[in-house]
């Protein structure tokens, strides 16, 4: 995996859509094609009420980069989605929140927090290696162990240090602690694939009270 290439992945997916429409209350991740050669992938199946999209902003490449959408409430529950890639090398997964401008017709958005907690993923019914999954492990800097923060560089508003995507201790669907982000603060990991193999990736989420 090129570091250019996922930078330059992660920074296009933080490119709003042109309509914001009604607001939504979802979560969001995006599940980015990050290999040197970047795979594009198909999507199997997600869980119930979820949707899908490609980025279209990403012109040829849309199939590298999947939108996967799930229904949230302010209490945790399971989602899901598997996909198909076409070639064997890394995907990334990027946690995130919804698109919602604070105001019509405007590039400021509301910060609507997500919650992520205990993923894991299975290739072709297998185990995969999905680092810290429920983020237990915090190095000293407060970024989850296997995992990255990744910060819009023209965030309106500016991320915060109140605002950053952060590991918080208490309420988590599994052991202590669990990951907030947003739009334009999220949480980033890397996974292997094999071509051709469906990977299922599985996780809990909710919304952050007072979010929406």
């Amino acid at each position: 995996m090129k570091r250019s290439l996922l930078l330059l992945l992660l920074t296009l997916s933080f490119v709003p859509r042109l309509q914001a429409g009604p607001v939504e209350k979802t979560v969001r991740i995006d599940i980015l094609g990050t290999t040197s050669q970047p795979t594009a992938m198909e999507v199997v199946e997600i869980s119930a009420g979820g949707k899908t999209s490609f980025a279209e902003w990403a012109g040829a490449d849309r199939q590298k980069v999947v939108l996967a959408e799930f229904p949230a409430t302010n209490h945790w529950q399971q989602g899901s989605i598997t996909i198909k890639p076409t070639s064997t090398g890394r995907i990334g997964l990027a946690l995130t929140g919804p698109y919602v401008p604070e105001f019509e017709g405007t590039k400021q958005l509301r910060a609507i927090f997500a919650h992520f907690d205990n993923f894991s993923a299975t290739a072709g019914g297998n185990p995969v290696s999905l680092n810290n999954g429920s983020f237990e492990n915090v190095g000293g800097n407060g970024t989850p162990q296997g995992w990255m923060f990744a910060n819009t560089d023209k965030s309106n508003p500016p991320v915060t240090e109140e605002s950053r995507a952060k590991v918080i201790n208490g309420d988590a669907a599994d052991g202590d602690k669990y990951v907030r982000v947003w739009h334009n603060s999220r949480a980033w990991q890397g996974i292997s694939v094999e071509a051709g193999v469906p990977v299922t990736i599985t996780f809990f989420y909710r919304l952050e009270r007072g979010g929406q």
